[in-house]
C-alpha cells in the first residue's frame, strides 16, 4: 500500500478540482473508489469561505486550491480512511495552526468535507492568555520590508485608541493603548483592542516606520492588518515624523519628503469622474483636491503602508490603504459611494416641551445673540466632520489638523492667548475657542471634536465669537476666546439582537 501510494502523483493542479493519474489504478477496475468535495472556511477573520487555500491529502502529493467560493473537489479518491490538511499563506504567515480532518471514501461516492479554522475562541485564547476581556480582540499581521517583502523580527506595532470619560470639570480624554514587538516571522497580535470604536496603528523598524492606519473591528474579535515599511527611505525615518509634528503643530506649511507618489482618479459610482474631492495621507498635514477631471496627485509622500482619505460633501467618506515601495509612482482608481440622506415626513408638534427646550437654545435663538446652527442647516451641508460644520461661521478660521480658530476678542492680549497665529501680513490674530457637548467641556482642540460626535448625531450648535455674549454657566476663566455649545439628539434603543 506504501508503496502504490508512493507512485500516486498529481495530473494538475487547478481551482477547485484534481485528479488522481496512476497507471495501475487507471487501468484495474478492482481498486474501489470515490470523490471528495467540500469548503473551506474561515471563521477567523472574515467569517466566509477561503478562496485560494491549499487542500492536501496527506502521505501523497495531491493538492488542490479552493475557488472563489472556497470550494474543492478530489476525484478517483481510494476508498478508506482519508486525511485532509488545508494550507494559506495568510494563516502560516500568523501561526494559524489548523488540524488535519479524517474522512471515510467510500466506492463510487461522493463524500462531503468541511475544513475551517479554528473557532474564535479557541485561538483568541492560544493568543492572549488569561481571562478574555468583553468588547475586546485581537489585531494582528506581519511587518515587512515594502521592498524586499522580507519579514523584520525587530518590528514593533504601536495601537492607540482615544476613550472618553465624566469627570467634574467635563469630558476627559485618555489615551489607550501601546507597543506590541513581532516575534522570528515578523507576525505581531494586539490583544485587548476594543471592537466597538476604531483604533490607529502604526509600525516601526529600526528608525523608520508606516503611516497611520485606522482599523474598525466592528465588533469581531479579530481583524488582520500587514504593514510593510520601508528602511532606506529619509522621508519615513523617525525624525522626519517628528519634524513635520513640529511645523504642524506650529501652524507653519509643511512639506514631506518621501520618495513615493500617488496620482489617482476618483468617480463616482455611476462612473463620472467627481472634482473638488479633499484628499489627504492619514496623520500627514496637507491635501489635495481633484480637478475637474477628477484627478489628484501627492507626491513626496513616505513609502511604505499608508492611509489616503477621501472626502467629498454629498458621497461618504472613503479610506484607502496603500503599500508603495521606495520610489515608487503608483496610479489608482477610487469609486466613492452617495450618501443618502433620509427623507422623513413632516410632523407638526404643539404645546410640548422637550429636553431640547431645557437647554435654552430655543430661547437664545431667538434672542439673536450669538450664530445657530439647526438640525435642517447640518442635514443640508452633509458633511462628515462636526468641524467642518463650523467652517461656516462668519470669522471662523480652519487651523492645522482640523482645529478651529476664532477672532481674538476687543481687548484681549496675545499674552492672553493659549494660541495665536497671524493671518497674512499679520493682520488679524486668532486663538482657540472651548468646545462643550452636552453641557460637557472638551477642551480647546476641535479635531477631537471627531472622535466625541459624529455631524449625524448633532440637534444644534451655538457659536459664540465673544466669549461676553455667551452664557455665563459656559465660560471658562482659562479660555479668554470664543466657545461652540454642541447639543446631541436623544439616543434611540438599539434594536433586539
Amino acid at each position: 500500500m506504501g508503496n502504490r501510494t508512493a507512485a500516486l502523483t498529481m495530473l494538475a493542479v487547478l481551482p477547485g478540482v484534481a485528479t488522481w493519474s496512476d497507471g495501475a489504478l487507471a487501468r484495474s477496475t478492482s481498486v474501489a473508489t470515490g470523490a471528495i468535495q467540500g469548503m473551506v472556511f474561515d471563521s477567523l477573520v472574515a467569517s466566509a469561505p477561503l478562496p485560494g487555500a491549499e487542500v492536501t491529502i496527506e502521505g501523497t502529493e495531491l493538492a488542490v486550491l479552493t475557488d472563489r467560493a472556497g470550494r474543492f473537489r478530489f476525484d478517483s479518491v481510494p476508498a478508506g480512511r482519508t486525511v485532509l490538511r488545508f494550507y494559506h499563506a495568510r494563516l502560516d504567515s500568523l501561526g494559524f495552526g489548523v488540524a488535519p480532518v479524517a474522512v471515510e471514501v467510500a466506492d463510487g461516492r461522493t463524500t462531503e468535507a468541511k475544513l475551517a479554522t479554528p473557532s474564535p475562541a479557541t485561538f483568541h485564547a492560544r493568543l492572549c492568555p488569561g481571562p478574555a476581556i468583553a468588547s475586546t480582540g485581537v489585531v494582528l499581521g506581519v511587518v515587512r520590508d515594502v521592498d524586499t517583502r522580507a519579514p523584520l523580527p525587530n518590528a514593533s506595532v504601536e495601537v492607540r485608541w482615544a476613550e472618553w470619560t465624566a469627570g467634574p470639570d467635563g469630558l476627559v480624554r485618555n489615551e489607550r493603548g501601546g507597543p506590541v514587538g513581532a516575534n522570528a516571522n515578523g507576525a505581531y497580535a494586539a490583544c485587548g483592542v476594543p471592537t466597538d470604536v476604531p483604533v490607529v496603528i502604526r509600525a516601526t523598524a529600526g528608525s523608520h516606520v508606516t503611516g497611520l492606519i485606522e482599523v474598525d473591528l466592528s465588533r469581531r474579535m479579530f481583524a488582520v492588518r500587514d504593514l510593510g515599511v520601508s528602511v532606506t527611505d529619509s522621508g519615513t525615518s523617525v525624525a522626519e515624523m517628528a519634524r513635520l509634528n513640529r511645523e504642524a503643530l506650529r501652524g507653519d506649511s509643511v512639506r514631506p519628503a518621501g520618495s513615493a507618489a500617488l496620482r489617482g482618479t476618483v468617480r463616482g459610482p455611476d462612473g463620472t469622474v467627481v472634482s473638488g474631492v479633499q484628499v489627504a495621507r492619514l496623520g500627514l498635514p496637507g491635501t489635495a483636491r481633484t480637478s475637474s477631471e477628477g484627478t489628484f496627485t501627492l507626491n513626496r509622500l513616505p513609502s511604505g503602508t499608508q492611509t489616503i482619505d477621501l472626502r467629498a460633501i454629498g458621497y461618504l467618506p472613503r479610506s484607502v490603504t496603500v503599500e508603495l515601495r521606495t520610489g515608487e509612482r503608483r496610479e489608482i482608481d477610487v469609486v466613492l459611494e452617495r450618501g443618502d440622506a433620509q427623507s422623513l415626513a413632516p410632523v407638526t408638534i404643539v404645546g410640548r416641551g422637550t429636553s431640547f427646550d431645557r437647554t435654552g437654545y430655543s430661547v437664545r435663538r431667538k434672542a439673536g445673540v450669538g450664530e445657530f446652527i439647526t438640525e435642517d442647516q447640518i442635514e443640508r451641508r452633509r458633511v462628515f466632520d462636526v468641524t467642518q460644520l463650523l467652517w461656516f461661521v462668519r470669522g471662523a478660521h480652519p487651523g492645522a489638523g482640523g482645529a478651529l480658530l476664532f477672532p481674538r476678542p476687543v481687548g484681549l492680549g496675545i499674552s492672553q492667548m493659549g494660541r495665536a497665529l497671524s493671518d497674512s501680513g499679520g493682520v488679524a490674530i486668532y486663538c482657540a475657542p472651548a468646545f462643550w457637548v452636552d453641557g460637557f467641556f472638551v477642551g480647546r482642540d476641535g479635531g477631537e471634536l471627531n472622535t466625541v460626535v459624529r455631524p449625524r448625531e448633532v440637534r444644534g450648535i451655538e457659536v459664540y465669537l465673544d466669549p461676553a455674549t455667551a452664557p455665563a454657566i459656559y465660560r471658562r476663566p482659562d479660555v479668554p476666546c470664543g466657545l461652540v455649545l454642541i447639543w446631541t439628539k436623544p439616543l434611540l434603543p438599539e434594536p433586539p439582537r
